[in-house]
């Protein structure tokens, strides 16, 4: 039987206030080489930037495979509606896939948006929408989601449960 196998380092910093930079490298492997990977991530996340009331968050994610290597550029704004209440984002992202036994190399676009609305105090729900462009075709997809969180507690120990459920619809163009 051949187990997969991995390790991972993760560093996370704030230099300052309000600025968060990090990264992490993980590699899986197996004994016969088989779906073998590297993969390097790095972000720098600005949070309550006063003249936009929001935060800014931008990542590089870099994954190489036995078949293939892509690069994902991504930057993300984010901020509340409501305060407490209503929270909404939107993104893009450029994801570069190049497979090595072929020339074939291939871009696709992400747009997105998302809203968040905390019903109560431990019940979130979340509509989020999402095209995705490439050279044949625009895929749009649509995803809601409902979470309710709960702590369990034991004699030893406290946990956070979240129960979701979601559904998704996806359209191809």
């Amino acid at each position: 039987d051949i187990a997969r196998q991995g390790i991972r380092a993760t560093i996370n910093i704030k230099p300052v206030n309000h600025i968060g930079i990090g990264g992490s490298y993980s590699k899986r492997f197996q004994s016969n080489d088989l779906n073998k990977s590297d993969n390097l991530n790095g972000y720098v996340s600005f949070s309550k930037i006063p003249w936009i009331d929001g935060r800014i968050y931008a990542n590089y994610n870099r994954n190489i495979s036995n078949y293939m290597q892509t690069n994902i550029y991504s930057v993300r704004y984010s901020r509340p509606i409501i305060k407490m209440k209503l929270d909404g984002d939107i993104y893009y992202r450029l994801v570069n896939y190049n497979y090595f036994d072929s020339e074939t190399k291939t871009d696709q676009q992400y747009y997105g948006a998302s809203l968040s609305y905390r019903i109560a105090k431990k019940l979130v729900f979340n509509v989020m929408g999402e095209m995705a462009a490439t050279q044949e075709e625009d895929i749009y997809r649509v995803n809601a989601r409902i979470t309710k969180s709960f702590w369990l507690k034991t004699t030893e120990m406290k946990y956070l449960i979240k129960l979701t459920m979601t559904g998704t619809v996806v359209l191809y163009m």
